[in-house]
């Protein structure tokens, strides 16, 4: 891409620039942007994602309990559970 007038340029520097730091999330931050770590907000932001967490496989753990099993479907034993996993 070429820029004509250099302020072109600054300007989509800029954007850049602030696209990276204010709603990129990087792998290396914890999945935040690097704006949350310079001021503070990692810890509240992985405190928040835990509890959701929680609450989301509780509610996995509760639905796999309490749900019915569809008709036909067979409990495995351990020992064809093994020999299943063996196959894959």
């Amino acid at each position: 891409m070429v820029w004509e007038p250099p302020n072109a340029l600054r300007e989509e520097t800029g954007k850049s620039v602030d696209y990276y730091n204010t709603r990129r999330c990087h792998e290396a931050l914890g999945n935040v942007t690097p704006d949350y770590v310079y001021y503070g907000g990692k810890n509240s932001i992985l405190e928040y994602r835990a509890k959701l967490k929680s609450k989301t496989m509780a509610r996995r753990k509760w639905y796999n309990v309490n749900s019915p099993m569809p008709e036909g479907t067979k409990l495995y034993d351990l020992e064809e559970q093994h020999l299943l996993c063996q196959i894959r």
